[in-house]
């Protein structure tokens, strides 16, 4: 974790003295107790790393927290990738989440900036073949802007091997999707099958 410990503020703002840990592992109802975060209960009884913003032990100033994996060995490794789920909502203001990664565990390059989506989990795939053949350092990371906001939560953490020829569908139309399938003056739906 990056930093190791964040100061808990009061119902002004204002620093309390008092110290915790900004990422810890929990549930869907721990994550949304005072009502600001709801991360989606899926699986049911789910368990995941988050910070979060507002709920118990944490009313506290999350500008850039982050949390980091040790070293992962890609020595022998092709066309590695980073699979995961994260949620991420930006609310109420403008928080931002991003992953990066390194080599060294010092200088970091952004591999994804994560994009506000309310109310569900987004699946992420990085491709990570430029890291071949070495170390591996992952980092998920936080900003609530210096302003009240929701969290950043990060599971099913997988970095693995992809396939020489990998081929991922990301939608599917039987026709013209910007044409109406009932409209009588264009025919839309005009494939039987797909090619592939």
């Amino acid at each position: 974790m990056d930093p190791a410990q964040v100061e808990e503020l009061d119902g002004s703002g204002n620093g309390t003295g008092q110290f915790t840990d900004p990422w810890r592992i929990g549930n869907a109802g721990e994550a949304n107790a005072l009502g600001y975060f709801p991360v989606p209960d899926d699986p049911l009884a789910n368990t995941f790393a988050m910070v979060n913003d507002d709920a118990p032990p944490c009313d506290c100033a999350m500008t850039q927290v982050s949390l980091r994996t040790p070293m992962i060995d890609l020595a022998g490794v092709a066309h590695a990738a980073l699979g995961c789920r994260v949620y991420h909502d930006g609310r109420p203001f403008n928080g931002q989440a991003w992953i990066d990664a390194s080599t060294d565990g010092n200088s970091w390059t952004t591999v994804k900036t994560v994009a506000p989506v309310l109310g569900a989990w987004q699946d992420v795939l990085i491709d990570l073949g430029t890291y071949d053949n070495g170390p591996l350092y992952l980092r998920f990371r936080y900003n609530d802007a210096s302003h009240w906001a929701s969290g950043f939560a990060v599971d099913d953490v997988c970095v693995f091997t992809r396939a020489t020829n990998d081929l991922v569908l990301l939608r599917a139309t039987n026709g013209d999707p910007s044409i109406n399938a009932f409209s009588t003056s264009a025919r839309s739906l005009t494939y039987s099958f797909v090619p592939v």
